[in-house]
């Protein structure tokens, strides 16, 4: 029985430690917001449309950015429309590795010049190489160019929608 007794008079005294820790630091947070509250708004630099703006440094939330704020699935189908530009790229005769055919076509076709932004470019199990882009001209203008350059070594084939019959 003395056991337990001191057991319980060690258990409360340190619940009530904890207590006044606590305390303690509610306190300071109080105290850290109300001085935060307190400070004056103060001038910034003027911007370029030559209006005074001021700053406060009050807790304000603000949305993140479109560019930084993640996307939902449903926001990225919406955006896509359902419409994908793909083509893929294969070598004629069955010799070239496909790392081999990738580091050619990164090294040898500048994607800015010819205005293409190239949205994916990945390596197939079965030796070709997919490249998507945004739109149906980029595409076009991509495979003039990988024909100009490579037309006898590599084959080119632009992917089709098929026309559904169903939608679930």
């Amino acid at each position: 029985m003395n056991v337990f007794a001191k057991m319980k008079t060690q258990l409360e005294n340190k619940s009530a430690e904890n207590n006044k820790v606590s305390e303690e630091f509610m306190k300071k947070t109080e105290e850290m917001e109300r001085t935060k509250c307190s400070h004056p708004a103060r001038d910034l630099a003027p911007s370029l449309d030559h209006r005074r703006h001021t700053y406060s440094s009050e807790a304000r939330q603000m949305l993140p950015s479109e560019e930084r704020r993640r996307k939902l699935f449903s926001e990225l189908l919406k955006d896509d429309g359902g419409k994908r530009y793909k083509i893929t790229v294969k070598g004629k005769n069955n010799s070239q590795s496909t790392e081999h055919i990738k580091s050619q076509l990164k090294k040898d076709i500048n994607p800015t010049i010819i205005k293409v932004a190239i949205k994916t470019l990945k390596t197939l199990r079965d030796g070709r190489i997919l490249i998507g882009t945004f739109s149906g001209e980029e595409i076009n203008s991509l495979s003039r160019a990988i024909n100009t350059k490579y037309g006898e070594q590599l084959e080119i084939m632009k992917h089709k929608l098929r026309k559904t019959r169903l939608i679930i």
